[in-house]
């Protein structure tokens, strides 16, 4: 190798004013990034590789990660995150990984006084973290989030300190009836089951208790059916029913004036939806919600009957609608797993008149989302596509925010949104939408391959027909804006 030459025609003092001075070895091993530095480009990596970084200079020891997501390799994940756990404040990890920093907490090894939430994913016939519950409490006092499957059999310790709570039965709820008496700071609530809303439901047993809970605020339950319920006055209520229910004469009668939110399927959109209203919609006066699941599409769906809702969901194999002028929804998703079909009644309007929308699909028939495209533009409207895994694609608007997804108000996803949980744990303060449009979300469950019912992928279970793909939701693909 030639050494560079310094050109002999320049000034005197150039070297001396303007070349970088000469650092011995000793001192280039001291150069480094400042702690907030490595701290954002921890960010960009997995924790497998930022675990082969962390250690190579004084700096990135000094970064303290206070999202942990520990993967498919618990020993070597807990053996390095363990000196983490003090500071951590959310925690993702498998429930192998779960039982081995039990073991740590166990033996003075590290404390996890700072968690405020947990998120536990297992496999469907597994007893995950309830096993783990009486002394995960005792020593994590700051826990206000817990996601998790039940498993079979649970058993559930008193819950006072949890805020929110998110769980996904098999078979049987256990004594969590009884035990729910002891949530007394439960603000959300979610149970849900792994059957099919409105068909298959888990039998709870009676839920009246839920109503001596003071800050009880919103309460989720899918595919889920209690003997009885009561909630509190000012507690929103979003249920799954069948189509033929007659709420008035229900187990739910008692509590019609809060439900702001139903999920129903129909069989057949081209029958008279005037039964449906006068037994299942009419009765709730506080009605807000809907998310309908479309068996069938072979004539259009006319949502005219459902233009005065605040947020619509439609979904199924095959989505025909047209949509009303005048519509004034807060938000609409469209997810069709194969075709989606759109006609507005009046398209310039639609931008104007609905802030959100969203739709995914898997074969786009027709000309007027393009059109879409061209009126949002004309309207200065950023809109984003993202293609979520071969053959499957979403667009929505705006491109600054996360698509419509669910607004129920308890899941994680739910409360990721309204920034009282955080959604992907396994980054320090990976950039979101605040401070990066483009940035995409990732489903929580996604590290694990776990579907949105909890269970493994391919174990069977009711997933609403994958229409968000094997990669989650919103995929792993950056979304591009049009």
């Amino acid at each position: 190798m030639v050494p560079m030459q310094v050109p002999n025609n320049l000034p005197s003092d150039f070297c001396a004013d303007r070349m970088p001075p000469e650092k011995s070895k000793r001192e280039l091993r001291r150069a480094d990034l400042p702690v907030e530095v490595w701290g954002r480009v921890a960010a960009h990596m997995s924790m497998r590789d930022w675990a082969k970084a962390s250690g190579t200079c004084r700096s990135t020891r000094a970064v303290r990660l206070k999202k942990l997501n520990l993967e498919n390799t618990p020993a070597v994940g807990v053996q390095w995150a363990s000196r983490m756990l003090d500071r951590a404040q959310a925690l993702s990890l498998s429930v192998e990984s779960l039982q081995e920093v039990a073991q740590g907490v166990a033996f003075g090894l590290y404390s996890i006084k700072q968690l405020q939430q947990l998120t536990v994913a297992a496999k469907l016939f597994s007893d995950p973290v309830l096993s783990c519950l009486p002394w995960l409490l005792a020593q994590a006092p700051k826990l206000a989030v817990l996601v998790t499957l039940a498993g079979i059999r649970p058993w559930f310790p008193p819950l006072a300190t949890l805020k929110h709570l998110d769980l996904t039965f098999h078979r049987d709820a256990g004594n969590f009836c009884k035990a729910v008496s002891s949530c007394t700071g439960l603000e959300t609530l979610s149970l849900r089951s792994q059957g099919e809303p409105g068909s298959n439901d888990l039998k709870v047993g009676d839920l009246e208790k839920l109503g001596d809970l003071p800050h009880l605020r919103v309460c989720v339950l899918k595919a889920i059916t209690p003997d009885q319920i009561m909630v509190p006055k000012a507690c929103q209520l979003h249920i799954g029913v069948p189509a033929s229910v007659d709420m008035q004469s229900s187990i739910w009668r008692g509590v019609l004036s809060n439900i702001h939110g139903i999920s129903f399927s129909l069989s057949n959109t081209s029958a008279s939806l005037g039964g449906f209203f006068s037994r299942v919609v009419n009765p709730l006066p506080k009605l807000r919600i809907l998310d309908i699941h479309v068996y069938s599409a072979h004539t259009v769906f006319d949502l005219k009957c459902f233009a005065r809702f605040e947020k619509l969901r439609i979904w199924g194999r095959d989505v025909a609608v047209r949509v009303p002028a005048g519509a004034c929804w807060d938000a609409l998703d469209l997810g069709a797993s194969d075709k989606l079909v759109l006609e507005f009644e009046d398209l310039k309007g639609f931008a104007a008149a609905v802030p959100r929308f969203s739709a995914s699909y898997g074969n786009l028939h027709g000309t007027q989302a393009l059109e879409l495209c061209t009126a949002l533009a004309v309207s200065g409207i950023k809109c984003a596509f993202q293609k979520v895994k071969e053959g499957k694609f979403m667009f929505w608007y705006p491109a600054g925010q996360r698509p419509v997804g669910c607004c129920c108000g308890a899941c994680l996803d739910c409360l990721v949104a309204s920034g009282q949980a955080v959604g992907h744990v396994g980054e320090v303060e990976a950039p979101g939408p605040q401070s990066d449009p483009m940035y995409m979300y990732h489903d929580v469950y996604d590290a694990y391959d776990i579907g949105q019912y909890g269970a493994m992928e391919g174990e069977g279970v009711y997933d609403e027909e994958g229409m968000y793909g094997e990669e989650g939701m919103y995929g792993q693909h950056s979304p591009q804006p049009i």
